[in-house]
């Protein structure tokens, strides 16, 4: 009995440490996918396994022993977001064919810095390959925007590891390709890629051939934002490195959030000037203002600072530059700009794209199709609708600026009607009677022999005489319009002569090379004569004067009015009479009106001279002034 009792323990035992065993083999057992001949694409997502290297660092002889078989964990989603240390990811394969089979690795994300890839050699060893974007784009067994490795996967069944180091999102999508079927799918991903910056590229010529021919600076900006973002995409996808610089490490390195600021930069000067904010909202454009400092600072600590610190910093201020345009695009619609609305769903479809992308970057989105390239549809909506808008808001300025012109016409319309009647009034009513006046004077004179009433009546007859010059020099004003400048100076010179000659004063006027073809309008004709007629008189009645002499030079720049004479000049005591009286004030006031400047010199006689512009807004007609 004891003898059965003892032979009943030794087979539980041996029962216990069976069960035991295969419990443990089975809890320790690796998965193995099937590798098949015929396979021809396999995404090895739902077959990775991952673990997060510690504060130690691990090998290949650490990470493949017995210790560490049971710690790796199932890979759920390949996007893990920003990770703090290297990952160890495995896969098994199992190749039931008597050859070995030969195969591509793929691993889709080419922000990852270092790459190790180790493969059984089936002796027990490893072969090590190591890529990454912190590598040589030359060192790359196959030269690919991606991270390509060829492996073979002998009989039976094997484990492959792969360590994975980045500041960037440690986002390891892998997928296991016949070399055929990875060109084949490949050609046609590069005619995606190829019909983006297909797009790209067109909308950032078509504008630019715009900016040309219009001289507009929002073109200009518009097209620079386009190349910046088109290249910023470029070295997301990895295409930058491969065609542009894969020499440079350090710059591919810090590229992308460089371009990311400089694409923030040119993206807010397109939005102050399409939305014209400087004039239309200030408080908006001071803020933009702020954005491009803070963008330009982004872009140059881009340079120095840490990757890993910058991404996390250039995702945040993006959603805020984004979402604070969108904001402005609302704040001018509000306000009665109509072209905003392509501007604002120009930067509600970017904004889609780069919150899509953040959420993906840090973990909460699953890696889809369109969560990994929405950047790409957000900002291919975007270049699209901007140039909408752009062509809206070409709408808007022509019809703005055709209402601006039926505006002039009719003002001018108003203003020649006004003009007709005033030069009817004046000729019926205050001419009419400057005439009968002088008329009446010639007929109480031969009425009345006595030399005191003929000295007076003489006169009388003067000055109604030259009250009807004046009207009728005001009208001719009126009648012609606008006047070139070698009429205006014969007309002076006629008017001077008038003037002095008659009392017996010498007189000239020099042309100092004018511009013969330039145009005076009204306005300044009119003033300008005023003024000379006023100085004129000036010398006649105080200065003593036997000569006086006028220079005078028209020219684009301006017209230039020198009245000098001989005569015993301004003493200050009369000066500043003078300077008080009617006349000269009447000039100070002509000349403010005019937008020019008067000077009065008091050497060797008395000189005055005037600088007026001839392009002023000041020189329309106003009947008001006149």
């Amino acid at each position: 009995m004891l003898y059965f009792l003892r032979l009943m323990k030794t087979v539980f035992g041996l029962t216990c440490i069976f069960l035991f065993s295969s419990l443990s083999n089975s809890l320790l057992a690796i998965t193995y996918l099937d590798i098949k001949k015929e396979s021809q694409k396999i995404n090895l997502s739902p077959y990775l396994e991952y673990l997060e290297e510690g504060s130690k660092s691990l090998s290949i002889k650490d990470i493949s022993s017995w210790r560490y078989k049971n710690k790796f964990k199932r890979v759920k989603d390949v996007n893990f977001g920003f990770a703090r240390r290297p990952f160890w990811v495995r896969f098994s394969l199992r190749n039931s064919s008597k050859r070995p089979l030969k195969r591509l690795l793929e691993i889709g994300f080419p922000f990852l810095d270092h790459i190790e890839l180790y493969e059984p050699d089936g002796k027990g060893s490893f072969n090590i390959y190591r890529t990454g974007r912190a590598t040589p784009f030359y060192t790359r067994e196959i030269k690919h925007r991606n991270f390509l490795f060829r492996i073979k996967i002998p009989s039976g069944s094997s484990s492959y590891f792969v360590r994975i180091d980045t500041e960037s999102a440690m986002y390891f999508p892998m997928t296991l390709w016949t070399e055929e079927t990875f060109w084949k799918s490949d050609h046609e991903a590069q005619f995606a890629l190829g019909l983006y910056y297909g797009i790209m590229l067109v909308m950032a010529l078509y504008n630019l051939f715009i900016f040309i021919s219009l001289r507009d600076r929002a073109y200009l900006f518009y097209v620079i934002y386009i190349v910046s973002f088109a290249l910023y995409q470029m070295t997301a996808n990895g295409l930058a490195y491969e065609y542009l610089w894969p020499n440079w490490v350090w710059w591919n390195r810090n590229s992308t959030l460089f371009l990311a600021g400089v694409a923030m930069i040119w993206a807010t000067f397109f939005t102050k000037d399409f939305l014209l904010t400087q004039r239309s909202v200030p408080f908006l454009d001071r803020v933009l203002n702020w954005i491009v400092i803070l963008a330009i600072i982004l872009s140059f600590f881009s340079l120095i600072i840490s990757y890993g610190i910058m991404l996390k910093i250039t995702l945040f201020v993006a959603a805020i530059f984004v979402t604070f345009l969108l904001l402005s695009g609302l704040i001018c619609l509000k306000r009665g700009q109509k072209s905003a609305r392509f501007y604002i769903m120009a930067w509600f479809a970017l904004l889609s794209g780069v919150m899509i992308l953040i959420l993906w970057n840090i973990g909460w989105l699953p890696s889809r199709f369109w969560s990994i390239y929405s950047i790409q549809f957000g900002s291919v909506m975007d270049v699209v609708l901007l140039s909408l808008a752009l062509a809206d808001r070409i709408n808007e300025l022509r019809n703005a600026r055709e209402s601006a012109l039926r505006q002039v016409m009719e003002e001018r319309a108003r203003a020649h009607e006004q003009r007709e009647e005033m030069v009817r009034e004046l000729h019926d009513g205050i001419g009419a009677i400057a005439t009968n006046i002088s008329l009446l004077a010639q007929r109480v004179k031969l009425k009345s022999p006595s030399y005191e009433v003929e000295e007076d009546l003489e006169t009388i007859s003067q000055l109604a005489t030259r009250g009807r010059m004046e009207i009728s020099s005001f009208m001719e004003c009126l009648d012609e319009g606008d006047q070139e400048a070698k009429e205006f100076i014969n007309d002076l010179r006629y008017l001077g002569n008038q003037l002095l000659s008659g009392n017996g004063i010498a007189f000239s006027l020099k042309d100092m090379d004018s511009e013969k073809d330039i145009r005076l309008s009204p306005f300044l004709r009119l003033n300008v004569t005023k003024i000379f007629q006023e100085a004129i008189t000036n010398c006649l009645k105080h200065s003593e004067a036997s000569s006086v002499k006028v220079k005078i030079e028209i020219k684009k720049e301006g017209l230039f009015l020198s009245i000098s004479d001989n005569g015993k000049g301004i003493n200050l005591v009369r000066g500043e009479a003078l300077l008080k009286g009617r006349g000269l004030s009447n000039m100070r006031k002509r000349v403010k009106r005019l937008g020019g400047t008067i000077e009065i010199k008091n050497q060797e006689g008395s000189e005055i001279i005037l600088k007026v512009p001839i392009l002023h807004e000041a020189h329309q007609i106003r009947y008001e002034d006149i």
